[in-house]
């Protein structure tokens, strides 16, 4: 009889052991997705997740800051309709290109509407996580450039530009002749060539 009980009382501490690393288990996968949510929350960039079609399924609430839009109005809306019509086939062709490549990425650059209606330069990644079972999707990480777009606007006009008259100047009448004079030399060859 004593033995039954020590083999009753062996399997508890073992069953003892075994619920510990559990608890263990439990609490540190908790820790993880605690420390993954604090992470997306307060993020400067901003996390898109949308499906084969482009329709969003999840965006971080960095959305307000980057974009000024509402997580929850643009949830299930189209992300293609979202950004500028000039970008629509950019972001077709980064889907096509990506759809077949679990796992692969692209970067991209579009336009996207802020909430007052004016236009944001956005850069991003594009991870396909479509057939990642926690995710199911791909996963824009998308920076506002504006600011640096527009700089370099601003720095490629001075470059180009007299400051004080703003008409264009010696470097871009050289730029422009060095084009034509390269679009001048390919129509040639081509031209030689179809004669021969």
């Amino acid at each position: 009889m004593t033995a039954l009980f020590a083999g009753v009382r062996r399997m508890s501490v073992r069953e003892a052991g075994l619920e510990t690393r559990v608890e263990l288990g439990t609490a540190e996968l908790q820790a993880h997705e605690a420390r993954f949510s604090a992470l997306v929350q307060n993020s400067s960039d901003l996390v898109t997740i949308v499906d084969r079609d482009a329709t969003i399924m999840f965006q971080s609430p960095s959305v307000a800051r980057v974009l000024g839009w509402d997580t929850e109005t643009t949830q299930g809306t189209s992300l293609v309709a979202a950004i500028h019509d000039s970008d629509q086939q950019v972001w077709r062709t980064i889907v096509d290109f990506l759809i077949d490549d679990s796992g692969g990425e692209n970067d991209c650059r579009v336009e996207g509407p802020y909430g007052d209606g004016s236009w944001r330069f956005l850069q991003s990644i594009v991870t396909n996580l479509i057939h990642e079972p926690s995710v199911g999707g791909l996963v824009l990480n998308s920076r506002d450039i504006t600011d640096q777009k527009n700089l370099e606007e601003q720095l490629r006009h001075q470059a180009f530009h007299d400051t004080l008259t703003g008409l264009a100047n010696r470097a871009l009448f050289s730029e422009h002749l060095e084009q034509a004079v390269r679009r001048r030399g390919r129509n040639r060859r081509r031209t030689c060539s179809a004669l021969h």
